[in-house]
């Protein structure tokens, strides 16, 4: 027992610190990183969703790890990688080699890399929301923007207040029914 919770503790000060230094690095919150971490991992860099491809402390999705790798990722040691990610024409995302692919992908259980991107994508998240609506935002519409990503907060933000959220975000509203309907 005395080495499950020391190993518990050992993870839960690993993950402060990666939130902590990606804070600095980025100039978003420790609280706010921290609150997000908790909120879609309970601070366990290791978690996987079992209704899409969210993985990690942050739960990101691959689509978006893989924006974010490729945006931000030469800032953060991870330019090899930023590298290999390209655009197909249909506008998604991909790695040509699926071994190279898989090792993006699981960066997102490193929090250090996961702490850093979720930083980055929280100060754009920030500015394009502040952008859209014309006012600065709080941390909860903010989360919107991680949650949803800065399109789907800002028409979440945007609606009128009898306007069915899971209308206007079917997909996810979909992935995650326990959030957009009765009894979430």
């Amino acid at each position: 027992m005395t080495d499950a919770i020391h190993s518990a503790t050992f993870a839960h000060a690993a993950v402060s610190s990666a939130l902590k230094r990606a804070s600095e690095a980025t100039g978003v919150g420790f609280d706010y990183l921290y609150r997000v971490a908790a909120r879609e991992s309970s601070l366990n860099p290791d978690a996987k969703a079992q209704t899409s491809s969210a993985a990690g402390l942050f739960q990101f999705i691959e689509q978006t790890w893989l924006e974010a790798v490729r945006k931000y990722g030469a800032a953060h040691g991870l330019s090899r990688y930023a590298a290999d990610i390209e655009t197909g024409p249909d506008g998604k995302l991909s790695v040509a080699n699926e071994a190279r692919r898989r090792e993006i992908l699981d960066l997102r259980f490193d929090p250090e890399k996961a702490a850093a991107l979720a930083g980055e994508l929280a100060r754009e998240n920030r500015t394009a929301l502040e952008k859209a609506l014309g006012r600065a935002v709080d941390a909860a519409e903010l989360y919107a923007a991680h949650f949803l990503g800065a399109g789907g907060a800002r028409k979440l933000l945007s609606a009128g207040p009898s306007e069915s959220a899971a209308a206007l975000l079917p997909a996810a509203a979909a992935a995650n029914r326990h959030v957009f309907y009765e009894g979430g």
